[in-house]
């Protein structure tokens, strides 16, 4: 069933917002390196889901989030991490944050990489259907482009304004942030 309730609407937000939380604890040599992480570094990067669950348990009222910040790393083909869940044993609203985190990885500005085009990224989400992210969902996936649009024009308006020939750094970050809570919200749009 690809229905969402309201409570899972309400969900979505919240777990985008708390499901890295956990990446404090990881050093900053990691988080920030420009290149490709070592086996090791990507054993420590991959503990960010199991401390994103432990912090999450101290913050009141909180625990209905945990299964989909576990599950955000989880692939459908069973090749993810931390517990090698596969199908829909993932839990749905874990399936539909990965797909919503994969969207934003790709688009957003990384200390290693230069973000990518929306339509590149709608791209891969097909792609990696039924291996990387649940079929279904990555089918009925319905990006707001109206919004997407309006962002990437407020801020070129923005430069423009304030005669910058560029967009400052740190809204590029900011609108990385809004596209993804706008890629998680229209998910409401699948029922």
């Amino acid at each position: 069933n690809y229905s969402i309730t309201a409570e899972q609407q309400d969900l979505i937000p919240l777990a985008s917002a708390l499901h890295d939380i956990g990446k404090i604890s990881i050093p900053e040599r990691i988080l920030q390196k420009t290149s490709q992480l070592t086996p090791e570094e990507y054993e420590i990067m991959k503990t960010h889901v199991e401390n994103s669950t432990k912090m999450i348990r101290y913050l009141p009222h909180m625990d209905y989030v945990i299964p989909a910040v576990l599950g955000h790393h989880e692939r459908y083909d069973g090749t993810g991490y931390p517990r090698g869940l596969a199908g829909e044993d993932i839990p749905y609203m874990a399936r539909i944050l990965t797909i919503a985190d994969c969207f934003d990885a790709m688009t957003a500005r990384r200390p290693y990489k230069k973000p990518l085009s929306v339509s590149y990224a709608i791209s891969e989400l097909k792609k990696n259907s039924g291996t990387q992210f649940d079929p279904e969902l990555s089918m009925k996936v319905k990006l707001q482009y109206s919004a997407v649009w309006a962002i990437r024009c407020s801020l070129l308006k923005y430069s423009i304004i304030t005669n910058q020939k560029s967009v400052p750094e740190n809204l590029l970050s900011r609108f990385s942030g809004t596209l993804f809570i706008s890629v998680s919200l229209s998910f409401r749009l699948i029922t």
